[in-house]
């Protein structure tokens, strides 16, 4: 999975709630539908990233769309790891 550059956003954890998840897929749900992107989320030291990723066909070519997306890292949705670029 390679995050798309500017759809990410950033809430602390204790401020992660029903209504930001809803209000980010509003903002961003039209893209999901007609670009075969996908909502991403995860958590880091109490905060939620929440992002538009795409999911390539291997690792090459995602760590150069990871690069070419500005992205510290890819995630590697079969192993279940996060690769750093």
């Amino acid at each position: 999975m390679v995050s798309i550059a500017g759809s990410e956003r950033t809430i602390p954890i204790d401020s992660f709630t029903p209504q930001a998840l809803s209000e980010y897929m509003a903002d961003y749900g039209g893209r999901v539908t007609g670009e075969g992107l996908f909502f991403g989320a995860w958590i880091d030291d109490d905060l939620v990233y929440l992002d538009l990723s795409m999911n390539l066909g291997g690792r090459a070519e995602a760590e150069v769309a990871g690069r070419l997306e500005s992205q510290l890292a890819i995630y590697d949705v079969m192993n279940g790891k996060v690769i750093s670029l």
